[in-house]
């Protein structure tokens, strides 16, 4: 197993300031100190034994910071000799797909041998899609047609597309990537039960962003491989993120771990809006999240402070605890999933700096080294 550390730079400080609309006044943590802990974390990641860095896109508020992950990796990987990289995701509907592919290229080259791997998702918050002005219920077509264009662009010299939302003229991608086997690393996320057989039937490996049970990823990773092999293609193994912290003695991680990941919770209930259904049932394609949404509402309207109500939603899902029992749980979860690259986020919430450095190298200490021996064929 090849295990990896997530950055998702949040300001969750700033939720009150943002929420309040007070533009007047400045942030109690300034962003670029968020983006210096992030550096500093992937930095120690490497020193530490592991083995890639992942990142996500996100956009306009403090949640998750990272407007273009293609980016920062591209800092990360000049920061670092060794590591591979990867997007857990990025989101196609937000990109035009041969900017994209010159992004994906430029990178490729730039790591010089080592991995990149491509984690493509359809995006989910209003608050994104309406700044950008894309129509939520359009993402199934905008993704299929930008992942056939971008598979056209890192593969041949000369193309051209037709499509209903691309109309591209014959064109080059320049410069040409060094990996000849760049796509083979595409991978896709999914929310709705409707999109794991858009991702098996193109061919992309599953990444797992957690808002289900383990158990429920482990009957959907078997039901994606049998698609696969209605194609004959073989199975592949998983890639999952788990939100992780690890303290060196059960009272710490119980105590400091629940006060993060619920301030995590809390921070993708206010970006998502999931505390607000109608968000999610005007557009179809994300009933799942509507699911999600009148829970938490219900929940919320008959008295749950709205952190707690965040938090059920991720309870099953996050792995807290001291170096033996955060390896007994990830083990488990490799198992059940057939994971072949787990990916650890170690900072999230008002977590400071010298937490995450500890719960990292205890991590790569006494956690990381196991599962990198961890052999486990795919579902």
């Amino acid at each position: 197993m090849k295990v990896g550390l997530g950055l998702c730079p949040q300001n969750y400080w700033d939720w009150e300031r943002y929420a309040a609309g007070a533009w007047d006044t400045s942030p109690r943590v300034a962003d670029a100190d968020i983006y210096d802990d992030a550096v500093a974390l992937a930095q120690l990641a490497e020193a530490s034994g592991l083995d890639s860095v992942w990142s996500v896109e996100h956009h306009f508020t403090p949640y998750i910071m990272v407007p273009n992950p293609i980016q920062l990796l591209t800092y990360v990987a000049g920061a670092t000799s060794r590591m591979d990289v990867g997007t857990m995701v990025t989101v196609l509907p937000w990109h035009h797909p041969l900017r994209l592919a010159a992004e994906v290229a430029v990178l490729d080259i730039l790591l010089n041998g080592r991995t990149l791997h491509l984690g493509l998702g359809r995006g989910t918050a209003k608050t994104e899609f309406d700044a950008f002005g894309v129509d939520r219920s359009n993402t199934r077509g905008l993704f299929a047609e930008a992942l056939e264009v971008l598979r056209m662009a890192l593969t041949r010299e000369r193309f051209s597309f037709d499509g209903e939302y691309y109309s591209i003229p014959e064109v080059s991608t320049r410069p040409r990537p060094r990996s000849s086997h760049l796509t083979d690393n595409f991978l896709m996320a999914w929310g709705s039960a409707e999109s794991l057989p858009i991702a098996a039937n193109a061919g992309l490996k599953p990444l797992f962003i957690p808002q289900r049970t383990w158990q429920e990823y482990a009957y959907q990773v078997r039901e994606f491989n049998a698609i696969r092999a209605s194609h004959g293609w073989a199975p592949v193994g998983a890639t999952a993120a788990v939100w992780m912290y690890c303290a060196p003695s059960r009272n710490e991680a119980g105590e400091q771990g629940e006060q993060y990941i619920t301030e995590y919770a809390d921070s993708v209930r206010l970006h998502y809006l999931l505390d607000q259904p109608e968000v999610f049932q005007v557009v179809r394609g994300y009933e799942r999240y509507a699911e999600r949404a009148a829970a938490m509402a219900a929940a919320i309207e008959s008295g749950v402070d709205p952190k707690q109500a965040a938090l059920m939603t991720t309870t099953s899902t996050h792995v807290i605890g001291t170096p033996a029992e955060c390896l007994d749980q990830l083990r488990a979860i490799g198992e059940s999933l057939g994971i072949e690259h787990l990916i650890a986020v170690l900072q999230f919430g008002t977590m400071p700096r010298e937490h995450a450095h500890r719960s990292l190298r205890l991590f790569a200490e006494h956690v990381a080294p196991p599962l990198q021996q961890l052999e486990l064929a795919p579902l």
